[in-house]
């Protein structure tokens, strides 16, 4: 509680400093006189400051892409409530280069601070938890990490949410360690992500014999937006993003290909993508809408859940190619266009021209998706793949894309190789990635477009 308290009294520290050097910044581009309004103009800065320090102090830790997408969000915050408060103290368009010369300020300093508190805490950090659903995996784990422990987590395995008691008899291994460790049931990465924030460790130990089933993706989120380093028993590395072998024995877990400054490279890309892709296909929506609406009965956009970054679940917009209710026979299947027949006279034409993903375009903007990476696939699939490829759930360490290479070379359609052949242009992807590599594949596609119109 202590550290909490020191740690929002920094933030306001800084909130205040933020607000004099943007006021300073401001009075000397405007030139105004020494009196009330210096006093003005240093509550509204400070207010400001504290507006939009308040959201990045919750991302003490974050990824770095975290940080500085909140910080350009608050400078926009600032340039509002500036621009109207010292609008209303002195109308004049004399403000205008203030407030410019203020939000500069923001704009500079809110990603400077944000960045530099990540680094200031990291430095806090000690020990291991260790994370897993069966106490003796936990049990195990944690001897091998030799007293370095400062805690354990058991995830509840979505039936049970009673507390197991270490006195019961449940396990042998090294029973005056674990019972002096602080243990809370947790049920969910969001009430994991709780558990970290309070226990600031310096790594976290993943025990699962199953991470697909038992909840280690839930954990790998909460790890990745804290910027956590995590490791593995050996039994679950094979179905992770890993690397090499720690000095303990465990095997470390990538939980994103990208560094933080490349995945920084890569949401800017997309927001670029995102908006330039906005911009060209928005006056085209309504003819399309149309055209699905007058082509078959049933809804013009299709929405299906399908698996995301980390096996989270997102809403996928898609407008509608198909008859409606199209899988209440056959379920979830892939098939081959040729040879679909639920498939729209109008859903053809958007399938072969890619107008379809458009909807998805909104998804990119906001950050679920990425133009490039493993498309994503419905949760009942990822199933079923899991089971004939162990090492699909690989492919969740990234963003789900519009575009990639399973997408550029396809050739044909073969049923049985499906998982594995996506699995590994995935696996490609996220080895090879570069900003380069995403231009290139979105050229790809393009070009692959273009083919089908002209008939190739």
């Amino acid at each position: 509680m202590e550290h909490g308290r020191a740690l929002y009294l920094l933030w306001l520290v800084g909130a205040v400093c933020l607000g004099l050097v943007a006021t300073g910044v401001a009075l000397a581009i405007r030139g105004a006189p020494l009196g009330p309004p210096v006093a003005l103009f240093c509550s509204v800065s400070v207010l400001a400051a504290t507006v939009v320090l308040a959201p990045l102090a919750k991302t003490v830790g974050r990824r770095t892409v975290a940080v500085v997408g909140l910080g350009v969000r608050g400078t926009a915050v600032a340039a509002l409530v500036l621009f109207t408060g010292w609008t209303l103290a002195t109308p004049s368009l004399a403000t205008l280069p203030a407030v410019a010369g203020a939000v500069s300020v923001f704009a500079l300093l809110v990603p400077a601070l944000g960045l530099g508190y990540q680094s200031l805490v990291a430095r806090r950090r000690e020990g291991a938890v260790v994370v897993g659903s069966d106490l003796d995996d936990i049990a195990t784990a944690a001897e091998r990490l030799d007293g370095s422990v400062t805690g354990f987590v058991r995830l509840a395995d979505g039936v049970s949410t009673e507390p197991v008691h270490l006195t019961d008899g449940a396990i042998e291994l090294r029973r005056e360690t674990l019972e002096s460790l602080p243990t809370e049931l947790a049920s969910s990465g969001t009430r994991f992500g709780a558990t970290l924030d309070s226990a600031t460790p310096e790594r976290v130990v993943l025990a699962f014999s199953d991470v697909t089933r038992d909840g280690a993706f839930s954990v790998l989120d909460a790890c990745h937006a804290r910027n956590l380093p995590v490791a593995t028993t050996e039994p679950a590395s094979d179905r992770l993003l890993t690397g090499s072998r720690t000095d303990d024995g465990f095997v470390e877990v990538h939980t994103s290909p990208l560094t933080p400054w490349q995945e920084l490279e890569k949401r800017a890309f997309d927001i670029a993508f995102a908006v330039a892709g906005l911009v060209f296909v928005t006056p085209f929506v309504p003819l399309i809408a149309l055209a699905v609406r007058l082509d078959s009965p049933g809804p013009i956009l299709y929405r299906q859940v399908r698996t995301e970054r980390f096996g989270n679940r997102f809403v996928l917009p898609k407008f509608r190619t198909m008859v409606e209710n199209a899988e209440s026979e056959t379920g979830a299947v892939i098939m081959d266009d040729n040879e679909d027949s639920r498939i729209t006279r109008v859903g053809a034409v958007l399938r072969t021209t890619y107008l379809d993903e458009i909807p998805q375009l909104v998804s990119v903007l906001v950050g679920r998706m990425s133009a490039v990476g493993p498309r994503p696939e419905r949760p009942e699939l990822d199933a079923e793949w899991t089971d004939d490829v162990p090492a699909w759930p690989r492919r969740w360490h990234v963003k789900p894309g519009l575009t990639g290479f399973a997408q550029v070379d396809f050739e044909g359609f073969d049923e049985g190789q499906y998982a594995a052949d996506n699995l590994r242009a995935d696996d490609r992807y996220m080895s090879e990635w570069s900003l380069w590599l995403d231009c290139k594949l979105v050229a790809m596609q393009f070009g692959k477009l273009f083919e089908k119109l002209n008939g190739d």
